[in-house]
């Protein structure tokens, strides 16, 4: 805004300087906005990323929060819990087919951003792929997680989309960036796994920058993957398993 203001007011000097007849003025330095990252000002450089995000959450968090339920809904769970196996082994086996699903749709939906809409990562594909896999782990983690403790699809679905979906598109600086928001709701965004996989997203995508900017975003990732798998496999061993 202050540099549309200053080529308005240098105009406008211009002009009147030709009509007193006076000579113009040249200043030394003139002042450019250049934007380094991003530079055709593209709203889709920042979707695409973006919607990777959202939809690793609504296969990750959002369909593994039924899994487990509908086994208490439909009365398998005691057959469960006879088998030869512990709770760790229970939920891998129910966690690795999303995992598949979700990592193809990452894969397709980077092919389909460049041929469709132009959108190439700059940066390291493999570093997309580690950044993808922990975000995705966390996500089966808490999907899995609020899957055991309701006991219920409905609930499950509410909760997971609570707490999952609508952060990871609203509080994530996907949609409305961080900084413009109350201060409350910033330090909400610091639990939303989503805004450091977004974070990690943008400096691959535009920055092409790697691990020796980007490796606090996978700490926190691969943190929030430990606490979730624990508080997982912690209560299904409580249910029993």
């Amino acid at each position: 805004m202050t540099s549309f203001v200053e080529r308005y007011n240098s105009r406008l000097l211009a002009e009147f300087l030709d009509r007193q007849g006076l000579e113009r003025l040249h200043p030394p330095v003139e002042g450019r906005v250049r934007v380094w990252f991003n530079e055709e000002l593209e709203s889709r450089n920042f979707i695409v990323p973006g919607i990777i995000a959202v939809i690793i959450m609504i296969v990750g968090a959002m369909l593994t929060s039924l899994v487990i339920a509908r086994e208490y809904e439909n009365g398998t769970m005691e057959t469960i819990r006879s088998l030869p196996i512990n709770a760790f082994e229970f939920l891998t086996g129910k966690a690795i087919p999303y995992f598949l699903i979700a990592m193809t749709d990452v894969l397709v939906a980077l092919l389909m951003g460049q041929l469709l809409f132009g959108v190439v990562m700059k940066g390291s594909f493999w570093l997309m792929v580690l950044a993808s896999s922990l975000y995705l782990s966390v996500a089966l983690g808490l999907g899995l997680f609020i899957s055991i403790a309701t006991k219920s699809q409905l609930v499950a679905n509410q909760i997971a989309l609570l707490v999952s979906y609508l952060p990871a598109l609203l509080l994530s600086n996907f949609v409305f960036p961080v900084e413009n928001m109350p201060r409350m709701l910033q330090f909400v965004t610091c639990v939303v796994p989503a805004t450091y996989f977004i974070d990690i997203l943008n400096g691959l995508f535009l920055r092409d920058v790697g691990m020796g900017y980007l490796w606090p975003s996978y700490l926190v990732l691969l943190a929030m993957f430990l606490a979730s798998a624990a508080l997982a496999v912690v209560k299904m061993r409580k249910e029993g398993l």
